[in-house]
């Protein structure tokens, strides 16, 4: 009988070794949608204006490579034209929708960012955005919505 008591207990610890397996895979999903941002928020250069859109509503992206990069981003109605330098790195947290900010860079910042990215592997290099705007404007969509 002993031998079947071992047996047992071996059975149960697979059973609960497997369902805490699961467990841990269930969470570690709910954990990768929390980490989702729940908007990107797009930051003027002049830090005097933020626009905020739902990632429930990003549709798709589209990257362009080239001495001025472009990466246009599709929200519903409205569409998101950046333009810059290294904008291939925003991709795969577009991709994951964890991109919670895209700021503007005025032509001291543009000049500063280049400066520092120089000595970098081109995967290490930060965004560079020296174009960012909105379709159709806010105030537009104000007002379309006010009828």
């Amino acid at each position: 009988m002993p031998n079947s008591k071992t047996f047992a207990e071996r059975v149960l610890k697979g059973a609960a070794a497997e369902q805490e397996t699961e467990i841990r895979e269930a969470v570690g999903k709910e954990r990768q949608y929390t980490e989702q941002a729940a908007g990107l928020e797009l930051r003027a250069k002049d830090g005097l204006q933020h626009e905020a859109l739902s990632w429930v509503l990003f549709e798709r992206f589209r990257w362009r490579g080239g001495a001025e990069e472009t990466l246009v981003l599709i929200f519903g109605s409205a569409v998101v034209f950046v333009g810059g330098q290294n904008l291939q790195r925003l991709t795969e947290m577009i991709r994951e929708r964890r991109l919670e900010i895209i700021q503007e860079h005025d032509q001291a910042e543009a000049m500063l960012l280049e400066a520092q990215n120089r000595p970098l592997a081109p995967q290490l290099r930060k965004a560079i955005v020296t174009k960012l705007s909105v379709e159709p404007e806010f105030d537009d969509a104000v007002e379309e919505i006010r009828g």
